[in-house]
Protein backbone atom coordinates (compact mmCIF):
# COMPACT_ATOMS: atom_id res chain seq x y z
CA UNK A 1 0.00 0.00 0.00
CA UNK A 2 0.90 3.27 -0.97
CA UNK A 3 0.70 5.89 2.05
CA UNK A 4 2.56 8.72 0.19
CA UNK A 5 -0.39 9.78 -1.36
CA UNK A 6 -2.58 12.65 -2.00
CA UNK A 7 -6.37 12.66 -0.96
CA UNK A 8 -9.38 13.80 -2.74
CA UNK A 9 -10.97 16.24 -0.36
CA UNK A 10 -14.74 14.92 -0.79
CA UNK A 11 -17.20 12.99 0.63
CA UNK A 12 -20.64 12.19 -0.11
CA UNK A 13 -22.12 12.22 3.05
CA UNK A 14 -20.42 15.88 4.12
CA UNK A 15 -21.53 19.39 3.57
CA UNK A 16 -17.76 21.00 3.49
CA UNK A 17 -15.86 23.04 2.17
CA UNK A 18 -11.76 22.76 1.95
CA UNK A 19 -9.50 25.26 3.95
CA UNK A 20 -5.88 25.09 3.73
CA UNK A 21 -3.22 25.96 6.43
CA UNK A 22 0.67 26.46 5.78
CA UNK A 23 3.32 26.45 8.37
CA UNK A 24 7.04 26.51 8.32
CA UNK A 25 8.79 24.10 10.61
CA UNK A 26 12.19 25.67 10.81
CA UNK A 27 14.87 27.78 9.25
CA UNK A 28 14.98 31.65 8.92
CA UNK A 29 13.78 33.95 6.42
CA UNK A 30 16.03 35.83 4.03
CA UNK A 31 15.64 37.99 0.83
CA UNK A 32 16.05 36.64 -3.40
CA UNK A 33 18.28 39.18 -5.07
CA UNK A 34 15.00 40.84 -5.86
CA UNK A 35 14.35 41.89 -2.52
CA UNK A 36 11.47 38.93 -2.15
CA UNK A 37 11.22 37.85 1.42
CA UNK A 38 11.74 33.77 1.30
CA UNK A 39 11.58 31.36 3.66
CA UNK A 40 14.41 28.48 4.28
CA UNK A 41 13.65 25.00 6.45
CA UNK A 42 10.76 23.08 5.66
CA UNK A 43 7.46 24.32 5.07
CA UNK A 44 4.60 22.61 5.97
CA UNK A 45 0.77 22.92 3.68
CA UNK A 46 -2.06 21.47 5.01
CA UNK A 47 -5.65 21.22 3.36
CA UNK A 48 -8.58 20.67 5.80
CA UNK A 49 -11.68 20.10 5.55
CA UNK A 50 -14.23 22.82 6.69
CA UNK A 51 -14.20 23.98 10.47
CA UNK A 52 -17.96 22.44 10.54
CA UNK A 53 -19.38 18.97 9.09
CA UNK A 54 -22.31 17.79 8.81
CA UNK A 55 -23.26 13.88 9.33
CA UNK A 56 -26.14 13.21 6.76
CA UNK A 57 -28.47 11.14 9.21
CA UNK A 58 -31.23 10.62 6.42
CA UNK A 59 -30.86 7.21 4.75
CA UNK A 60 -30.37 6.64 1.48
CA UNK A 61 -33.37 5.66 -1.10
CA UNK A 62 -31.38 2.24 -0.99
CA UNK A 63 -29.78 2.10 1.83
CA UNK A 64 -31.27 1.25 5.37
CA UNK A 65 -28.22 2.87 7.09
CA UNK A 66 -26.33 6.33 6.30
CA UNK A 67 -23.36 5.47 4.56
CA UNK A 68 -19.94 5.82 6.96
CA UNK A 69 -18.79 9.97 7.20
CA UNK A 70 -15.33 10.46 6.60
CA UNK A 71 -13.20 13.76 6.06
CA UNK A 72 -9.83 13.62 4.11
CA UNK A 73 -6.56 15.83 5.43
CA UNK A 74 -3.63 16.19 3.31
CA UNK A 75 -0.30 17.42 4.53
CA UNK A 76 2.47 18.45 2.10
CA UNK A 77 6.14 19.43 3.18
CA UNK A 78 8.75 21.40 1.05
CA UNK A 79 12.21 21.11 0.82
CA UNK A 80 13.86 25.09 1.19
CA UNK A 81 17.15 23.98 1.94
CA UNK A 82 19.96 22.96 -0.05
CA UNK A 83 20.49 19.40 1.29
CA UNK A 84 18.01 16.22 1.33
CA UNK A 85 15.86 15.91 4.62
CA UNK A 86 15.59 12.52 5.75
CA UNK A 87 12.84 11.18 8.32
CA UNK A 88 12.97 7.73 9.60
CA UNK A 89 10.60 5.68 11.02
CA UNK A 90 10.57 2.16 12.84
CA UNK A 91 7.78 0.65 10.48
CA UNK A 92 6.12 0.97 6.92
CA UNK A 93 3.49 4.07 8.93
CA UNK A 94 4.78 7.36 8.68
CA UNK A 95 1.72 9.92 9.03
CA UNK A 96 -1.24 9.63 11.06
CA UNK A 97 -4.73 11.81 11.17
CA UNK A 98 -6.60 11.61 14.43
CA UNK A 99 -10.11 13.21 15.57
CA UNK A 100 -9.61 13.97 19.48
CA UNK A 101 -12.17 15.10 21.95
CA UNK A 102 -11.88 18.08 24.34
CA UNK A 103 -9.81 16.09 26.58
CA UNK A 104 -7.24 14.79 24.03
CA UNK A 105 -8.71 11.19 23.90
CA UNK A 106 -8.53 9.79 20.24
CA UNK A 107 -11.88 9.39 18.85
CA UNK A 108 -11.21 8.16 15.20
CA UNK A 109 -7.96 7.58 13.69
CA UNK A 110 -6.86 6.74 10.12
CA UNK A 111 -4.69 3.92 11.16
CA UNK A 112 -7.58 2.56 13.28
CA UNK A 113 -8.00 -0.91 11.02
CA UNK A 114 -4.80 -0.79 8.80
CA UNK A 115 -1.80 -3.24 9.27
CA UNK A 116 2.24 -1.51 8.24
CA UNK A 117 5.00 -4.12 7.61
CA UNK A 118 7.41 -4.00 10.91
CA UNK A 119 10.24 -2.24 8.73
CA UNK A 120 12.62 0.72 9.15
CA UNK A 121 11.25 3.17 6.36
CA UNK A 122 12.53 6.57 4.97
CA UNK A 123 10.91 9.39 3.99
CA UNK A 124 13.29 12.09 2.00
CA UNK A 125 12.90 14.85 0.45
CA UNK A 126 15.24 16.60 -2.25
CA UNK A 127 16.07 19.82 -2.03
CA UNK A 128 13.35 22.23 -4.07
CA UNK A 129 10.95 19.41 -3.65
CA UNK A 130 8.25 17.89 -1.93
CA UNK A 131 6.09 15.33 -0.26
CA UNK A 132 2.49 14.53 0.22
CA UNK A 133 1.05 12.56 2.63
CA UNK A 134 -2.75 12.54 3.54
CA UNK A 135 -5.84 10.36 3.76
CA UNK A 136 -9.29 9.49 4.78
CA UNK A 137 -10.80 9.35 8.58
CA UNK A 138 -14.03 8.25 9.68
CA UNK A 139 -16.36 10.14 11.29
CA UNK A 140 -16.64 7.06 13.40
CA UNK A 141 -15.99 5.31 17.00
CA UNK A 142 -13.93 2.46 16.90
CA UNK A 143 -17.08 0.54 17.71
CA UNK A 144 -18.37 1.85 14.46
CA UNK A 145 -21.06 4.45 16.04
CA UNK A 146 -21.58 8.11 14.59
CA UNK A 147 -19.19 10.50 16.16
CA UNK A 148 -21.89 12.63 18.65
CA UNK A 149 -21.99 16.70 17.60
CA UNK A 150 -19.58 18.66 19.79
CA UNK A 151 -16.63 19.91 19.40
CA UNK A 152 -12.90 18.33 18.24
CA UNK A 153 -9.82 18.77 17.05
CA UNK A 154 -8.18 17.30 13.79
CA UNK A 155 -4.78 17.11 13.31
CA UNK A 156 -2.59 15.19 10.55
CA UNK A 157 1.08 14.60 11.65
CA UNK A 158 4.28 12.67 11.01
CA UNK A 159 4.20 9.79 13.39
CA UNK A 160 6.96 7.33 15.78
CA UNK A 161 9.87 9.22 13.76
CA UNK A 162 13.28 7.76 14.61
CA UNK A 163 15.55 10.27 13.61
CA UNK A 164 14.99 13.85 12.29
CA UNK A 165 16.62 16.38 9.62
CA UNK A 166 19.72 17.69 11.00
CA UNK A 167 18.67 21.08 9.67
CA UNK A 168 15.40 20.62 12.10
CA UNK A 169 16.61 21.48 15.69
CA UNK A 170 14.51 19.59 18.47
CA UNK A 171 12.94 21.65 20.88
CA UNK A 172 10.08 20.68 23.34
CA UNK A 173 6.86 18.82 22.31
CA UNK A 174 5.08 21.03 24.82
CA UNK A 175 5.35 23.90 22.86
CA UNK A 176 4.57 22.75 19.22
CA UNK A 177 2.86 25.95 18.23
CA UNK A 178 3.99 29.90 18.92
CA UNK A 179 1.86 32.15 16.36
CA UNK A 180 -1.23 32.32 14.77
CA UNK A 181 -1.33 34.97 11.69
CA UNK A 182 -3.66 35.43 8.84
CA UNK A 183 -1.80 36.57 5.61
CA UNK A 184 -4.34 36.62 3.00
CA UNK A 185 -7.72 37.78 2.69
CA UNK A 186 -8.39 34.37 1.15
CA UNK A 187 -8.27 32.59 4.33
CA UNK A 188 -4.40 31.23 4.12
CA UNK A 189 -2.77 30.76 8.06
CA UNK A 190 0.99 30.52 8.79
CA UNK A 191 1.35 28.39 11.59
CA UNK A 192 5.03 29.11 12.86
CA UNK A 193 5.11 25.18 13.85
CA UNK A 194 8.52 24.86 16.45
CA UNK A 195 8.06 20.83 16.81
CA UNK A 196 10.81 19.14 15.16
CA UNK A 197 7.83 16.70 14.27
CA UNK A 198 5.53 17.77 11.47
CA UNK A 199 2.29 18.15 12.84
CA UNK A 200 -0.97 20.63 11.84
CA UNK A 201 -4.27 20.61 13.78
CA UNK A 202 -7.05 22.60 13.78
CA UNK A 203 -10.49 22.84 15.89
CA UNK A 204 -13.56 20.49 13.72
CA UNK A 205 -17.27 20.69 15.00
CA UNK A 206 -19.43 17.98 14.54
CA UNK A 207 -23.58 17.95 13.76
CA UNK A 208 -26.00 15.45 12.26
CA UNK A 209 -28.48 16.44 9.74
CA UNK A 210 -31.72 14.99 9.87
Amino acid sequence: MNILRIAVLLSATLFVLPSVVAGVLSGVGGTDPAGVTTRSGVTMTTAFPAPQVWINMMPGIIDIQPKIPTVDVVMTLTNNTPQTINYTFPSAQVFDIFIKDSFGNIISSWSRDLFFAQVVTNLSIAPGQSKTVGGRVELTTADGQFIYPGNYVLSIELVNILSNPNSIDPVSPLDPVVTVEPISSSGLIIIEQINHSPMSQMPLRIDWAF
